[in-house]
């Protein structure tokens, strides 16, 4: 509960074994958090505590195995994330999320927040978490004008790599987006845009080996509810690979884009 603070670091730190949370923001404006580490920690980790905190800088940190908490605080950090953002003023360039025991990045934006902008989100990396790779969620997060997620790379997530959860106007561009159990997943989406990205099935040394990483009938690179009065995902300059005729040892072709409209899956 600092305010504005700026000038103030938290840099080159090891948060190693922690019960509750890795580094946590909390009504504290323009602190920069660069390059820590955290490894084994509870709840959520690298956190914005409860909304209002505003420009500060989350830079090339690395955030390795979240737990989920065992133990009732009132928040969310029984569904523990290493990225946990209820305020989207603020900058996520170059840090990496993996090994969570749900998601590596989850936008949880409510009240006022849930109509902010987003200020950067730029070469961000999310892998190998058991849950999403990145989720906008509850209740949705309604953003005011177009917010670019650039550079990013979700892969090996055992959800979505990128869900858009009642979440509108978010361009991905120049991503790869690869191996999730679904790539990039929208319920309700509105004026979301895919652009100059690339989205993979399955990567080539799980397909070369005759297995899948995931259900293959099952994986699908893109998709969304046919809502009536939502506006659609645009796709641009995406390449889709790994998906048509099932490799060896997978029941099925996968989708490269999938729509539905209640339980009709086309």
């Amino acid at each position: 509960m600092s305010g504005d603070v700026a000038g103030s670091v938290v840099r080159n730190n090891a948060v190693v074994d922690s019960n509750q949370r890795c580094v946590v923001v909390h009504q504290t404006h323009k602190v920069r958090v660069e390059n820590n580490v955290a490894y084994n920690a509870f709840g959520h980790c690298y956190i914005c505590e409860d909304g209002t905190e505003e420009d500060n800088h989350f830079v090339g940190n690395l955030g390795v195995l979240t737990r989920n908490q065992q133990i009732t605080i009132g928040a969310t950090d029984h569904q523990a994330s290493l990225f946990w953002i209820t305020n989207t003023r603020n900058h996520f360039v170059n840090n990496v999320a993996t090994g969570s025991q749900d998601s590596g990045f989850w936008f949880e934006t409510n009240g006022a927040a849930r109509y902010y902008g987003l200020y950067t989100f730029d070469g961000n990396v999310m892998h190998n978490n058991k849950g999403k790779g990145l989720i906008t969620y509850r209740p949705g997060w309604r953003n005011p004008s177009l917010a670019v997620f650039n550079e990013l790379k979700t892969y090996k997530n055992g959800g979505a790599g990128f869900d858009l959860h009642g979440t509108c106007k978010i361009k991905i561009k120049n991503g790869v987006i690869a191996a999730n159990g679904v790539n990039v997943m929208g319920n309700r989406p509105g004026s979301n845009i895919l652009e100059d990205t690339q989205i993979y099935s399955v990567d080539t040394l799980h397909a070369a080996g005759g297995t899948c990483l995931h259900d293959y009938g099952s994986s699908s690179g893109v998709t969304f509810s046919l809502e009536a009065g939502y506006e659609m995902v645009t796709l641009r300059n995406v390449t889709f690979r790994g998906y048509g005729p099932a490799p060896a040892g997978c029941t099925q072709p996968g989708r490269p884009i999938r729509l539905w409209q209640g339980n009709d899956i086309r």
